[in-house]
């Protein structure tokens, strides 16, 4: 959801912790957990607004940069760990299903293969089993993956003919 379609109640931003918000990379997402994880949260299934993608000084465009990216990822699996550390660990597998929604996004971002690498190896023990058979298969190896792709698409020509 965007942050500028949530209403919250004073009680809800009174128990904010702002010492983790202003450490985490980006607060809204905290904000939003917060004011969800208790009482749950109401959805209103209607566009409530609209997202400038990669238009020049928004967010999606700085995530171009493959150094900002991978900073802003590690930074966000330290800040998911401490968040689950106030909340007692009550919610570590869901937090654990967001550490590896990030660690999938690298590996299916197109940025040096030595800084994937780097950034796998440094996180191998926080990933699902499904991302370590993927990087396995395939991301890891993107000769592997082009080959692979190339055999779906002469697949696809026999299917087609």
């Amino acid at each position: 959801m965007h942050s500028n379609t949530i209403v919250l109640t004073k009680k809800k931003i009174a128990s904010l912790n702002y010492d983790l918000l202003s450490k985490s990379p980006v607060g809204d997402v905290w904000i939003k957990v917060n004011a969800s994880i208790q009482n749950g949260a109401l959805f209103i299934n209607k566009i409530m607004s609209t997202y400038r993608i990669q238009s020049d000084g928004s967010w999606s465009s700085s995530m171009c940069d493959e150094n900002k990216f991978i900073n802003y990822v590690i930074n966000m699996i330290k800040s998911i760990g401490s968040f689950d550390n106030y909340w007692n660990y009550e919610y570590t597998y869901e937090f654990n299903i967001y550490k590896n929604m990030f660690i999938e996004a690298v590996m299916k971002k197109n940025v040096d293969l030595k800084i994937k690498n780097d950034f796998i190896f440094n996180h191998r023990n926080l990933m699902s089993t499904k991302n370590l058979m993927q990087w396995h298969l395939l991301y890891k190896y993107p000769t592997v993956v082009n080959y692979l792709k190339v055999v779906k698409n002469l697949l696809k020509g026999f299917k087609n003919a």
